[in-house]
């Protein structure tokens, strides 16, 4: 339990907490509970290390890639990314899909992409496969909605990921050279990330339920990161 007396200095204060979360860390089994600990403890050092940057010597981007790199020594087969711990499947799409995606999507502009692409990957550390794949379209369609809104493009706003990616095929955010190999790429964005969330867990199951596949859901968020990382610099090539 945390201890919090009148008389009780800063450091003191400190102290405490620190030796019960610990405390509690050290002696907790439930991985997921360690992970929610070491992912709140990373929140609030950054939190209060950017707050208070001028008066803390720590350095709170080096202290993250020491959390990231012990993770990895370990084989623990998490990361923290942006603010949360994310599942990692593969180091290598990790490396190029996941973490250049968080990237782009940081910039404020993609705020509702990035808000709606991480909680895909929270609800899928937590099992939330059905949930996780609502969230991965989102994040697909918000994108697109975005750059089509940010270029003044035309398309109608309640317009489906198919129709969001032929206005961005129509409107040249694609070279007209590439039309036959994009509408092909349009066949599998369509495919392997609107449809499997219809399918799967955009609509009522009936009696019959109907499980999402661990492998799918991993398919489906490295597609999507992939996806929105070639739109957005698709975007930015335009300037």
């Amino acid at each position: 339990m945390f201890k919090l007396n009148e008389e009780d200095s800063d450091d003191e204060i400190y102290i405490t907490y620190f030796e019960s979360i610990s405390s509690y860390f050290l002696s907790e089994d439930n991985i997921e509970q360690a992970l929610s600990i070491i992912e709140l403890m990373a929140q609030t050092i950054s939190s209060f290390a950017r707050e208070y940057r001028y008066k803390v010597s720590i350095n709170i981007d080096e202290a993250i890639n020491e959390l990231n790199q012990r993770f990895r020594e370990h084989g623990v087969g998490y990361q923290y990314e942006s603010g949360q711990i994310v599942r990692v499947d593969s180091e290598f799409i990790h490396a190029e899909a996941v973490k250049p995606v968080l990237q782009l999507l940081s910039n404020p502009t993609y705020i509702g992409a990035q808000e709606e692409f991480l909680n895909a990957h929270e609800h899928y550390r937590h099992s939330r496969y059905d949930a996780a794949l609502t969230d991965c379209l989102k994040a697909f369609e918000s994108t697109m909605k975005i750059i089509i809104h940010k270029r003044s493009l035309v398309c109608d706003k309640n317009a489906t990921s198919k129709k969001l990616v032929d206005c961005c095929l129509s409107n040249e955010l694609i070279p007209k050279f590439w039309t036959d190999q994009f509408n092909s790429l349009s066949n599998i964005l369509t495919s392997s990330i609107g449809t499997p969330r219809n399918k799967l867990s955009g609509h009522g199951k009936g009696n019959d339920e109907i499980e999402v596949p661990e492998h799918l859901i991993q398919y489906v968020l490295h597609m999507t990161a992939s996806t929105i990382v070639f739109l957005i610099k698709a975007e930015e090539s335009l300037d």
